[in-house]
C-alpha cells in the first residue's frame, strides 16, 4: 500500500478548488445490534481528509462503485 503523504494531499486539496477531499478509508457502516432493514442500502462510513481536516460521512456503497471511487481518490463530492 502507498504511503500517504498528508502534505500533498493538503496541498492539491488548496489548489485545486474543484476538490472536495481525499478519500482516506473506507470501511462497513455500523448497524449496532440491530441489522439493516429490509430494502435499506448497504451504508458505509469513507473517512475523507478535506481543506478543513478530516471527516467521516455515510454513503452509500453501490453509490460509491457506480463512481468507481476508492480508497486513495480524490473526490469532488460525496451526494451522489
Amino acid at each position: 500500500m502507498k504511503e500517504i503523504n498528508i502534505n500533498e494531499i493538503k496541498e492539491e486539496l488548496s489548489k485545486n478548488s474543484n476538490l472536495y477531499g481525499y478519500i482516506l478509508e473506507i470501511f462497513d457502516g455500523d448497524y449496532g445490534c440491530e441489522e439493516r432493514l429490509e430494502g435499506e442500502p448497504l451504508m458505509v462510513s469513507v473517512k475523507l481528509l478535506t481543506r478543513d481536516g478530516e471527516v467521516y460521512v455515510r454513503v452509500e456503497d453501490e453509490k460509491l462503485t457506480e463512481n468507481g471511487l476508492d480508497e486513495g481518490m480524490y473526490v469532488r463530492s460525496l451526494s451522489y
